[in-house]
């Protein structure tokens, strides 16, 4: 290694050192900045962990998953209101999935913590609407891109989110 290689070497790492202090300095000084670039950076973490699993249940669907879903794409007749309802998969059909779609909507979408609350799945009479509803994998697919499914959840067990889902016969494990 020749001199100028060496003095390079030692003026670089002089103006790293240097930067990385001032960094440190200014973060000393502002805090709080720090604490919330954190914070942001830690719930961009969780929001794209959750993307990632929704993902994976979209694309290997089974009984018992849930699709939260904007109803009024599937069926434009229905309120227009209370659109964003919980719909629990019945069956996976190689043409499509049928559904148990939720009678409870609302309007704006909301976290599937916020549908299930107080076990209201299990504990409502008229939680969910008598009718089936059928759809095809090509229109779920299209609903999935277009953000009309704005999430897929999978029960742990009988749970999503702490709150009881389905019963315990209808536990399905595809495994």
């Amino acid at each position: 290694m020749n001199a100028s290689a060496v003095h390079y070497s030692d003026h670089h790492d002089r103006l790293l050192l240097r930067f990385m202090r001032s960094v440190l300095k200014f973060f000393k000084a502002h805090y709080e900045i720090a604490l919330v670039l954190a914070v942001v950076s830690l719930y961009q973490l969780y929001a794209l962990s959750e993307h990632i699993e929704a993902d994976k249940i979209f694309n290997q669907p089974q009984k018992s998953d849930f699709y939260f879903v904007d109803f009024h794409a599937i069926d434009p007749d229905s309120n227009q209101k209370y659109r964003y309802v919980p719909m629990k998969v019945l069956a996976v059909q190689t043409d499509g999935i049928v559904f148990k779609a939720g009678n409870i909507g609302h309007t704006t979408p909301v976290s599937p913590r916020q549908h299930f609350q107080f076990d209201h799945a299990l504990t409502l009479r008229n939680y969910y609407r008598v009718e089936k509803v059928f759809v095809s994998h090509e229109k779920l697919a299209a609903m999935y891109a277009a953000g009309d499914i704005y999430t897929v959840r999978r029960p742990h067990t009988i749970y999503i989110d702490g709150w009881i889902v389905i019963h315990k016969h209808e536990q399905y494990s595809a495994e």
